[in-house]
Order: C-alpha cells, then structure tokens, then sequence
C-alpha cells in the first residue's frame, strides 16, 4: 500500500513501516530501534503512542480515501429519467420540475455541479419527498449563484420564434414564404409576409433551425441554434432569427 495516497506525514509513514515489519520492536524518541522491553517506561509510552497515532492517521485516511472513492463514482447521469428514478418522484409537478433543470445542465444554463450536489443530498431525504426537498434546495443554491428559477411549476414545453431575412444588421430584408426546419423532429413551418415564423409545444432541449427560400433569382440558406427554455431560465419564447445567404 503506498502510503503516499493518504497524505501521511513521511515520519508517520517511516513509523507505520518499522512497526509493520517489526512488530516487537519500537523507535524510541532518538530515532534508535531497541526492543519495546529494553526501553525505560516514560520513552516506551511515547513511542507507543506515536505507533498508535500514525496507525489513527492510517485508518483516517484509507477512510477518507474511500469516502472520496464512492463520491467519485455516484456521478449520475443529469437526465430527467435518472434524476426522477434518483429521488423516486411520484408527484407529476415534481416529475415537470426535474425535466426542466434536466434541461438546464445539458444546455449549461446551471452548473451541472449544482445539481449534481444537490441531487445526491436530496437522495438521502427521507421518501416520498425526496424531490420536493430537492427543489426547494436547487431554487435556493441557484440564486446565491445570480440563477432565478420558477418556484411553481414550470412548462416542459416552450415556443420558438424568429424572422428568416437577408442582410446584414444596418439593413436587411425579410424572407416571405422561406420554409424553416426543425432539425431532429418532422416539423417544419413557413415564413408569412414578414418573413416571421413560429414553432410552439417545443419540448426542452437544444435545436438547430435550418431556413430556405428565395429573393428573385437568388436561392438563399441559413441555419441557426435556439434553447427551450430560452437563457437566461425563462418561459419566455425563444427567438432565434436566421439568416440566408
């Protein structure tokens, strides 16, 4: 066992050693290894007591060590699913706020180190009010971090909206009748008049809209990324404009 792992002191580790291989023998306070009943009484209670605090320190450690072992390898997976299964939820509105922060750590909208602390406490809250404990704690820890959360329920849903156009910022000119994508879903939608566009009933996550139309001749594309929920955490829509080419 290298002692190293558990921050021993090198004197206690040289103790631990010398004791280990010889069991009969003692260190005394000079640093001379004579046998335990050669010593005067007073020295071969001070030598003892310095086998049996390194010892203390050995145990520590490895406990400490193990400890830090299994904190290391309870990294659950942040997913709706795994957090629900975690904290045993069985109240609906709880099941719609774990799929909601869910949401937020796999888009980086909250540290993913937050929930994850936060979850492996909650865990240890007595059932069925695991998952209550632990959005009432996540509120809580998120706006000490500047995180304004919902403290009711929050939608699992959210809208995105934008306008398909070309240009550039100074001056630019909307797209009626582009068709606009959803990549990973079947759902796509077309530009009106203004070159407006809407997805609503969006289930949490992150896209990529792509867009295609044409201006006269001119076939244009573009694509963009969008965030249900929209940053900072809002129900708020989404908008996300793109622009063609």
């Amino acid at each position: 066992m290298c002692l190293e792992l558990y921050g021993l002191h090198k004197e206690c580790q040289a103790v631990f050693c010398f004791h280990a291989i010889h069991p009969d023998t003692l260190m005394s306070t000079g640093g001379r290894s004579v046998p335990a009943r050669a010593l005067p009484g007073r020295e071969r209670c001070c030598a003892v007591a310095r086998v049996c605090l390194c010892l203390l320190a050995v145990a520590l450690g490895v406990a400490v060590a193990a400890s830090a072992t299994a904190s290391a390898s309870d990294e659950t997976p942040l997913t709706a699913e795994a957090l629900r299964a975690g904290l045993r939820s069985i109240d609906p509105d709880d099941d719609a706020y774990l799929t909601y922060i869910a949401a937020l750590a796999e888009q980086g909208q909250i540290p993913r180190s937050l929930v994850q602390s936060t979850y492996l406490w909650a865990r240890q809250k007595p059932y069925p009010r695991r998952a209550k404990y632990f959005k009432q704690a996540i509120i809580l820890r998120a706006a000490r971090e500047g995180i304004t959360l919902p403290t009711g329920t929050p939608p699992t849903t959210g809208t995105i909206k934008g306008r398909v156009y070309v240009g550039g910022a100074l001056a630019s000119v909307p797209i009626p009748g582009a068709t606009v994508r959803l990549e990973g879903t079947n759902r796509r939608t077309t530009t009106d008049a203004a070159g407006h566009y809407k997805f609503e009933n969006v289930p949490l996550g992150r896209y990529t809209l792509r867009a295609s139309g044409v201006l006269g001749p001119l076939e244009l594309k573009g694509s963009t990324e969008a965030l249900v929920p929209s940053p900072p955490p809002s129900t708020s829509p989404t908008v996300a404009d793109i622009r063609v080419r």
